[in-house]
């Protein structure tokens, strides 16, 4: 828990950023170097944590490794609940599974999941 909580304050910041696997693309965040670029935002921000789905992670590990970088809180889940288009989820039915598994996690360095 030290790498998620800051011992000095008590206290730690995580910032969720996956929101392109649960809503599909969004503005500002539809390829890899505008992911990147508010990744080293992040990194510097001294944040403790940071949510993050696998497909992020693929192409941005290298923003999580090194001495104070946010410890990587990875999805495992997917819905399809929050979709949608124009304001209207386009399913006709809510579906929701398993990304990726808690092996994967712990081989990408998770400190949580998801």
């Amino acid at each position: 828990m030290s790498r998620l909580i800051d011992p000095q304050f008590g206290r730690g910041v995580i910032i969720p950023y996956a929101h392109g696997l649960l809503q599909g693309p969004i503005p500002g965040l539809e390829n890899i170097n505008e992911i990147n670029t508010y990744l080293n935002i992040f990194r510097r921000s001294r944040a403790t944590g940071i949510i993050l789905s696998p497909g992020y992670l693929k192409y941005s590990i290298d923003y999580l490794i090194g001495k104070c970088v946010p410890s990587l809180i990875l999805v495992i889940d997917w819905t399809n609940m929050i979709k949608t288009y124009r304001g209207v989820n386009p399913y006709n039915e809510i579906r929701t599974g398993i990304y990726t598994t808690v092996e994967e996690a712990i081989r990408y360095g998770a400190d949580g999941i998801k």
